[in-house]
């Protein structure tokens, strides 16, 4: 016999379904109500609280006066003293809250570059459009080379400069204010980037887009937007390779074709990403969907498309459990910066803090490559002269990835 499900926990399973979705609404356009004229609001907002507050002030004199002068009586307008005064309470309390939601919503744009001097910057009218939407904005930018030193392009103190950087201004903002990322660096240096750096509290991803055009439908998200949505289905598809070690993982969250395949003989690959189900096909499948990352129907949030990659990655390194795992990326640059957090161990949530699984989903495991996985990455970056796949050397901790490249070729 099945097990009896009382009806009170159906109701009030009902109940947090429909305030998740309230909650994902107000959000969604109260975001987007506080994004247009900022800076209008910001001063009407001021002003209205603070007229508010000045009326509640006076009322609430006059009341006193007639206490004092009559006694503590109920009369017709004392009551009216009364009922003024709650109004306008209540008056100066929802500006004050939405002039604080304001500064939440609306606060400090952190905008990281680090891209080659010669690279040609497409965001920089977004960038401009953005500066009058915030209360703050902060600019983060590091010239890199990209050219490789004995065949491999070494980043590791440009992301460490990065990183201390991101942390002072963390420190120094006001945290009353929100905090917004806009991420503008190659996809591997994103995911190491985000990897190192701890974020403030609710702080927000927000999309340039890829050549100025805006890739989000919401203008900024958190990673813990998007949960418990109908949207289509992420998956990893296994592909065995013609090697005897090494896994690839393959991200394909943007409208582009991805780039050309590995030259290396890995002995497994993963591509990530949404297929679309062709009904005219005998097959009935295999053509990867233009991924619109956003909130609309039909689409795949920010906040999926990041925790879907992430365990992708944990369950290689897992798999894996000391090969070399190659990391290719084609997302949006908030997706990639995001994972990254996502990977490091340090941003656990406080509800599985004293979990013993390091992140791969297997309690106690003690395998080095899930417990250090930047021992066993070897992030790669497209080279669009060459065609060809590029290692890079992201962080200190992170093997020399001509070594683990060495393992993989070695075994050919």
């Amino acid at each position: 016999m099945g097990d009896i499900v009382p009806t009170g926990s159906k109701s009030r399973g009902w109940l947090r379904r429909l305030s998740r979705k309230l909650s994902r609404v107000w959000s969604k356009n109260a975001r987007r109500v506080a994004a247009t004229a900022t800076g209008f609001q910001r001063r009407f907002w001021l002003f209205a609280a603070g007229g508010f507050g000045a009326v509640a002030i006076a009322i609430a004199s006059l009341g006193i006066e007639q206490v004092l002068a009559e006694g503590w009586a109920w009369s017709s307008r004392l009551c009216s003293y009364t009922f003024w005064l709650i109004a306008f309470l209540l008056a100066w309390w929802g500006t004050a809250e939405w002039r604080l939601f304001l500064s939440r919503t609306t606060g400090t744009l952190y905008y990281i570059r680090m891209m080659p001097a010669a690279a040609r910057n497409w965001h920089i009218e977004a960038q401009l459009a953005a500066r009058d939407r915030f209360l703050n904005s902060v600019q983060v930018i590091r010239n890199i080379d990209s050219a490789l030193v004995d065949g491999v392009i070494d980043l590791r103190d440009e992301i460490a400069v990065a990183e201390d950087k991101l942390q002072d201004l963390f420190n120094a903002d006001d945290d009353k204010t929100g905090y917004m990322l806009a991420p503008d660096l190659w996809a591997t240096a994103a995911v190491a980037l985000g990897y190192r750096i701890t974020t403030p509290p609710e702080t927000l991803f927000y999309d340039l887009g890829d050549r100025g055009n805006s890739a989000t439908v919401i203008d900024g998200w958190s990673l813990d937007d998007g949960r418990d949505r109908n949207e289509p289905k992420i998956e990893a598809r296994h592909h065995a390779e013609r090697g005897a070690t090494g896994l690839h993982v393959h991200a394909a969250f943007t409208r582009e074709p991805s780039y050309a395949p590995l030259s290396l003989p890995v002995r497994e690959s993963h591509e990530i990403g949404v297929w679309k189900k062709d009904d005219q096909s005998e097959l009935g499948t295999d053509e990867l969907a233009s991924v619109l990352v956003g909130v609309d129907k039909g689409c795949v949030h920010p906040a999926t498309a990041a925790y879907s990659w992430v365990s992708a990655i944990r369950a290689a390194l897992h798999c894996a459990n000391g090969e070399p795992v190659l990391l290719t990326a084609k997302a949006p640059k908030t997706v990639t910066l995001a994972a990254g957090y996502l990977l490091a161990p340090a941003h656990t949530s406080t509800t599985a803090s004293k979990s013993q699984d390091p992140g791969c989903g297997v309690e106690g495991c003690r395998r080095k490559s899930c417990r250090n996985p930047w021992r066993f990455l070897v992030p790669l970056n497209y080279n669009q002269d060459t065609g060809e796949w590029d290692p890079m050397w992201l962080l200190k901790e992170q093997r020399d990835p001509r070594e683990l490249l060495a393992l993989i070729r070695q075994t050919q």
